[in-house]
């Protein structure tokens, strides 16, 4: 690869922060919002939602696959960094939450059941479980780019036959965790960086308007069949649509103070992340189940978690230990 063509100037890590700003924005409406199918204006809004939160995973998924770069010999030194910076938090993070929810449900709490939770098997972890898998799979193929085609061919394939309801479900390998609905992201996200297909897009100047016809074909398709969950193949390009979408919009945010705002928050989504659910849910619940809450719910949940957040990193600058705590929840001093 050419270092100079792969290089990420200041101004794209920016906007990449911005898009995982968006992404986790999306994590938390697919946790917040509550489809409704009456009223016609209740049923329009909380669709929309639907659909949208489904383009969390996949975004972060690509942007994965954007940032995977591997050397000759560094095997020891790519896995200690992960391990200290994704798996370990990973690990606690999940821990703090099984625990947290076995006392408050009185959820069952065997090792089964422990190593099923922080794995993703009915949990929001199942993307730590697909993001290593990515990790461990494409150090045999992230320079090649037919197995990076054919791996998106694969995806592809799996979500078509999801569409038609085939899933391959095998033990605890639910739909969530089967990594060939997946890897064609993290595969995508490679080719991205490895043509700059990002900056070529974005130069084209019928990128923009195609992409948003096809965001809206597909999204037209998933309210006519109503299907709009992540394994469906038209999801699928209305994810990537919508990611190619960001990436103009990224570029476009306003003000300096705005972007600034917005782009710290995309320094501590792996954080987010990790810890919203048990924060976001139970707040939204107590916003009215009229059209007001379908509207606000996922903004409400949103702007409550980078709050808590936004707290919690002032509390951990002023204590001895913050910067640990930091580290165990995922936040890396930049």
């Amino acid at each position: 690869m050419n270092d100079n063509k792969q290089a990420i100037t200041k101004r794209e890590s920016e906007n990449f922060d911005i898009i995982r700003v968006i992404a986790i924005l999306s994590v938390i409406a697919a946790h917040t919002n509550e489809y409704v199918e009456t009223p016609v204006l209740r049923e329009v809004i909380t669709f929309f939602w639907s659909s949208f939160g489904t383009v969390g995973v996949p975004a972060f998924l690509i942007l994965g696959g954007f940032f995977y770069h591997r050397e000759q010999g560094d095997t020891r030194r790519f896995w200690t960094n992960k391990a200290k910076n994704v798996i370990f938090p990973w690990i606690l993070c999940s821990t703090l939450m099984f625990f947290l929810y076995g006392i408050v449900k009185g959820n069952s709490m065997t090792f089964a059941e422990y190593m099923k939770y922080i794995l993703g098997c009915g949990t929001w972890f199942y993307y730590m479980t697909i993001y290593v898998v990515c990790l461990v799979l494409f150090r045999f193929f992230w320079k090649n780019t037919k197995a990076l085609v054919c791996i998106i061919i694969v995806t592809s394939v799996s979500l078509l036959l999801c569409t038609f309801g085939i899933y391959l479900e095998i033990g605890y390998m639910n739909v969530y965790l089967n990594p060939l609905n997946w890897i064609g992201y993290f595969a995508l996200g490679i080719l991205i960086r490895k043509y700059r297909l990002d900056r070529k897009v974005v130069r084209q100047r019928f990128a923009l308007p195609s992409c948003v016809v096809m965001m809206c074909l597909s999204y037209i398709f998933m309210m006519i069949t109503k299907k709009n969950s992540y394994f469906n193949f038209f999801s699928g390009i209305w994810e990537v649509s919508v990611f190619v979408i960001l990436l103009f919009v990224a570029d476009i945010i306003q003000p300096k103070f705005i972007r600034d705002f917005i782009i710290w928050i995309g320094k501590i989504t792996f954080s987010i992340y990790l810890l919203h659910m048990p924060i976001v849910q139970p707040f939204c619940k107590l916003l009215p189940n009229n059209l007001f809450g379908d509207i606000f719910k996922p903004v409400a949940g949103f702007i409550v978690v980078v709050f808590i957040a936004f707290v919690g990193l002032k509390i951990c600058e002023r204590i001895s230990i913050g910067k640990y705590i930091k580290r165990m929840v995922g936040i890396r001093d930049r």
